[in-house]
C-alpha cells in the first residue's frame, strides 16, 4: 500500500514542494540513479554517512528516525493522524524535514506536509495531525551521543517507543532509558 502511495505522492513531494530538484539530484533524475532509468519505489530509500551534531537538525534537512530495535517512525498515509515506530525500512512516510524554530526547538514535518505533535504538550499519544507549528508540534532533541537522541516534549515528556520499537509510540516517558532513545539518519 505504501509504495502506491509513494509512487503517487513522490513526484507531489519532491518535485512539486522544491520545484523539482532534491539537494544533489538532476531535474527528473533520482539520487543514484542514471538519466533514462526509473525509480523502483518498492526500493527503500537509502541513508548517506551519518553527520553528527548540530548538522543533523537543521532547516528542510531530511531524517529517518529510527528505534533501538531498528524500526522507523513513521507517519500513516504521510501524515493526518496515527504515528507507529514499526516499519522495517524507510520510505516517504518514514521521511521526516527538520523545521527550525526561535526558540532552538524543533518540527518534524511528514511527506504530506503535518506535524508531529505531542498532545497536550506530552503526557499522551504522539500524532501526526497539525498543519501548523504550535507548543505541542515541538521538540527538543537530546544528544545521547552521535547520531543518537531523545525528543523532548515541551511539558519534559520524551517521545517513546513502546516496548523499543514495533508498534505504539507515546510521548508519555517523564525518563530517559533506551526505549527513549532514537538514531536519527539523514536523508538529504
Amino acid at each position: 500500500e505504501q509504495a502506491g502511495v509513494m509512487a503517487g505522492e513522490q513526484a507531489g513531494v519532491m518535485a512539486g514542494e522544491q520545484a523539482g530538484v532534491m539537494a544533489g539530484e538532476q531535474v527528473g533524475v533520482m539520487a543514484g540513479e542514471q538519466a533514462g532509468e526509473t525509480n523502483n519505489t518498492d526500493d527503500p530509500m537509502t541513508d548517506p554517512p551519518p553527520l553528527t551534531g548540530p548538522d543533523i537538525f537543521v532547516l528542510n534537512r531530511q531524517i529517518h528516525i529510527q528505534s533501538i530495535s531498528g524500526h522507523y517512525l513513521s507517519a500513516a498515509d504521510g501524515g493526518g493522524g496515527q504515528v507507529t515506530v514499526d516499519r522495517n525500512e524507510a520510505y516517504v512516510w518514514e521521511t521526516f524535514t527538520v523545521i527550525t524554530h526561535d526558540s532552538g526547538l524543533i518540527g518534524l514535518r511528514t511527506s504530506e506536509g503535518f506535524f508531529l505533535s505531542a498532545e497536550f504538550g506530552g503526557g499522551g499519544r504522539l500524532t501526526a495531525s497539525r498543519t501548523n507549528l504550535g507548543e505541542w508540534e515541538l521538540f527538543d532533541p537530546i544528544s545521547r551521543g552521535g547520531q543518537t537522541y531523545a525528543f523532548r516534549t515541551r511539558n519534559g515528556y520524551y517521545i517513546v517507543a513502546e516496548e523499543g520499537g514495533g508498534g505504539a509510540v507515546s510521548a508519555n516517558r517523564s525518563e530517559l532509558s533506551e526505549w527513549e532513545t532514537f538514531t536519527i539518519n539523514v536523508v538529504n
